[in-house]
């Protein structure tokens, strides 16, 4: 069985490169303060209104893979 938690944040704004500093500390304090013996490490997923894809790139180098970015709908 994979155990594994997913942290979603919903923006009501457009990605910018402090989105994906916020979404890293969530992750990050997540696996400081919640994970237990056995967790795997957690997946942090962004939604947000638009998303330049260069911009996503760039600012999610660096970080862990488990980090993700889209763009959703209403």
């Amino acid at each position: 069985m994979l155990k594994c938690h997913v942290l979603v944040e919903l923006k009501l704004a457009e990605f910018n490169h402090e989105s994906s500093g916020q979404l890293n500390s969530y992750v990050i304090w997540y696996q400081a303060n919640i994970m237990t013996e056995g967790d795997n490490p957690p997946i942090g997923i962004l939604l947000c209104t638009h998303k330049d894809h260069a911009l996503v790139e760039y600012a999610l180098t660096g970080m862990d893979n488990n980090r993700f970015v889209s763009r959703y709908l209403l």
